[in-house]
């Protein structure tokens, strides 16, 4: 899984022509599950995960020690 943590200037659904808003910030913020977020590619075995929405406080959703365990987490179970 590639993973677009970039929340300021995200690329990656640009790279991969995939939908900005189901990603990262969603799952952060409990809008969606990993499972609902992750998108897949024209690559075999290659998912992306988009940033998602850009939120107000990029650094502050990713500084958190409860989302650096959610993002953890999420790795570990992909």
């Amino acid at each position: 899984m590639l993973i677009d943590a970039d929340l300021r200037k995200p690329t990656i659904h640009k790279t991969f022509s995939k939908n900005l808003y189901t990603g990262l910030s969603a799952v952060l913020t409990d809008e969606i599950s990993l499972e609902e977020s992750y998108q897949s590619t024209e690559i075999d075995n290659l998912f992306v995960l988009t940033s998602g929405a850009i939120p107000p406080n990029p650094n502050e959703m990713l500084g958190s020690k409860k989302n650096g365990k959610r993002i953890r987490r999420t790795t570990t179970n992909f």
